[in-house]
């Protein structure tokens, strides 16, 4: 189980315009594998880590670490408590701007999860 201030780090290193692209890769996939793991939702949770993952699907849709975010925000779909926080983050829009760009795995998280989601 991840530590919330071990997430938050990754936050700050995922959102830091000063943090190499690389780094900012490995954050993403680390919290993207943190948020398959059921044990880790509270933590994100805590950490605050929803908006930021969210923030991560600015990447462009063919970035790494849009893939990564799509793929976290899957995971963190399946629990309720993140269906808003979610949505609060700016979700929505912002897989459907990914969708109309042609990103497969945007479309993907849409037919699968938009009656959560919206």
């Amino acid at each position: 189980m991840a530590s919330v201030d071990s997430i938050r780090s990754l936050c700050d290193q995922l959102t830091s315009s000063k943090t190499k692209p690389t780094t900012r890769n490995s954050a993403s996939a680390t919290l993207k594998a943190l948020a398959f793991e059921d044990v880790n939702f509270d933590a994100l949770i805590e950490a605050e880590a929803l908006p930021v993952i969210v923030a991560g699907l600015r990447a462009g849709a063919a970035s790494d670490i849009t893939k990564n975010c799509i793929a976290a925000v899957w995971s963190l779909s399946e629990d309720g408590r993140c269906h808003s926080l979610l949505r609060d983050a700016g979700v929505v829009p912002l897989l459907s701007q990914l969708l109309f760009s042609g990103c497969v795995a945007a479309t993907f998280i849409l037919s699968c999860k938009a009656s959560v989601l919206l």
